[in-house]
């Protein structure tokens, strides 16, 4: 998992010049990142990873659906066990077949990966940014997760810290619980549909507080009595008041 947020060299599957591609904000956003940026496009000098002989620690695909089971092959030959799949088109619109392929692949090749249909990850202490948000969130000790990118895009523009940000989109690789599992900060905040896994794992656990910011505030080691609905329309209410209780 360290690779995920701590990489040295990040290839972008489907990089691009045009500012307004995936390939190109991506390009763009990365711009700042403390470490090795190699851009693979049929188009330029690295036309795959398998070109670029040098280690890659994590891979970026930003490539329409179809081509995604054959770049994670060679992601798979090139020996990339990280993987962070931009690209939609899947399970989201019924294609379940080729989320199914992905499966396979990345599980021939031993692979990890968050996606696909997702909206990337940041870490601001290596000015990571992955994801579309306006700017380059500040440093702090909050982890955000997140199955959806539109509540990032959001509360990454509020005046506040954090440590790390995932974006899970289709979940079918890594889910809540296993990016959990890196976060060692004051509060981890979620919005998802449903996160029974992450219940059975972290009940009791050293976290402070999880939210589930689509039906309750889940408060571990309290007794049920102690759970309540948030509506997502206080959403902002509700960070801005856990944060300033947690950190005053």
């Amino acid at each position: 998992m360290k690779s995920f947020f701590n990489p040295k060299t990040i290839a972008v599957i489907g990089a691009s010049t045009h500012p307004e591609k995936v390939g190109g904000i991506l390009m763009e956003k990365l711009q700042t990142f403390r470490g090795t940026l190699v851009p693979i496009n049929p188009k330029l000098e690295y036309k795959t990873v398998l070109d670029y002989k040098s280690k890659i620690d994590l891979a970026i695909i930003a490539i329409p659906a179809k081509f995604v089971p054959k770049v994670l092959e060679q992601c798979g030959k090139k020996k990339i066990k990280s993987v962070i799949i931009i690209t939609a088109g899947f399970s989201e619109i019924g294609n379940v077949e080729l989320e199914k392929k992905i499966l396979t692949i990345t599980k021939k090749y031993n692979i990890k990966f968050i996606g696909p249909n997702c909206f990337g990850i940041s870490n601001p202490y290596i000015k990571l940014d992955t994801t579309f948000s306006n700017q380059q969130p500040k440093k702090g000790n909050i982890s955000f997760i997140s199955q959806s990118g539109a509540l990032w895009s959001y509360i990454s523009d509020l005046d506040i810290g954090y440590s790390k940000f995932v974006s899970l989109g289709n979940p079918i690789g890594l889910g809540f619980a296993d990016v959990l599992e890196l976060s060692n900060h004051l509060v981890s905040i979620m919005r998802a549909f449903g996160i029974k896994d992450l219940l059975s794992r972290y009940l009791p656990t050293t976290i402070q507080d999880i939210y589930d910011l689509k039906s309750k505030m889940i408060s571990p080691g309290r007794a049920d009595n102690n759970l309540r609905t948030v509506n997502e329309n206080d959403v902002e209410f509700l960070l801005r008041q856990s944060f300033s209780t947690l950190f005053s």
